[in-house]
């Protein structure tokens, strides 16, 4: 019988989902100063037109100060290299091999309290809480972690968690699989509104050649790769950071995108 995964080409690719061809990208790739913008959020504003808009969010009266902005990322660039996935090592990991999947993976480590607070440290803590939880998703198929800290609202990243979910529940595995990310030597972009923050992180990411076990007969080896100047973004909504998606930003937050772009043109 053929595997159900039989289109597994390779590992739905993240980058497809991330910031790098949004407002946040075009402007950081022309070299901009990031997005520091506060809007109105209310029925006439959402119903204007895109030039009313763009007038009323570079009003003066909704920028944020430079003063707030500058308080908010003045330790940025201790964030900057390689990212530590926080994990809670009990010991006993053993990685996959060609006839097993790995055992004892260890768990991501959240910092709940960190998390809840609208500063940067706890934009980049939820960020590398993530990672964290997407490579638990990829070795184990249990996504429990990542989908606590990607927006519950967002649909787009489901598909994928389901993905490794299937596999592993029919059975198979990933061998090899291994993540690495670091945050560039570039200032991250803010857009601010209301009680919401959206912080864009220019980022890298590296994984080596791996096997994705579909079944205990079907092998798809997966190229390396590595991704650099892309963006990952997580916003404070609802008391506490989530990882979300290019299209849910634009989707749910028009008006942090059209701050974005309009700042981008502007700069």
């Amino acid at each position: 019988m053929n595997s159900p995964y039989t289109t597994f080409t390779s590992t739905p690719s993240r980058r497809a989902t991330l910031i790098g061809f949004g407002a946040f990208g075009i402007a950081a790739l022309a070299g901009c100063a990031p997005s520091v913008k506060s809007v109105q959020n209310s029925p006439s504003n959402s119903s204007s037109s895109s030039s009313s808009s763009a007038s009323s969010t570079s009003s003066p009266s909704d920028s944020t100060s430079p003063e707030e902005y500058a308080k908010f990322v003045a330790d940025w660039n201790k964030y900057v290299g390689d990212i530590k996935l926080p994990t809670k090592d009990k010991g006993g990991y053993t990685p996959a091999t060609n006839t097993e999947p790995a055992k004892n993976v260890p768990e991501p480590d959240i910092d709940e309290n960190a998390i809840r607070q609208k500063t940067l440290e706890g934009s980049y803590k939820a960020l590398a809480a993530y990672e964290a939880s997407f490579l638990y998703a990829v070795l184990t198929g249990n996504s429990e972690y990542a989908k606590k800290l990607s927006h519950e609202d967002d649909p787009n990243l489901r598909p994928q968690f389901d993905l490794y979910r299937d596999i592993y529940n029919g059975g198979g595995w990933m061998e090899g699989y291994d993540l690495k990310c670091w945050i560039l030597d570039k200032r991250p972009m803010v857009v601010f509104e209301s009680d919401i923050v959206a912080v864009a992180w220019n980022y890298g990411e590296k994984f080596e050649a791996y096997k994705a076990h579909l079944s205990k007969e079907e092998v798809a080896d997966q190229p390396a790769d590595t991704a650099d100047n892309i963006y990952m973004v997580t916003i404070y909504d609802g008391g506490s950071w989530k990882y979300v998606t290019n299209t849910y930003l634009k989707q749910k937050y028009p008006q942090l995108v059209e701050n974005g772009n309009s700042s981008s043109s502007a700069a």
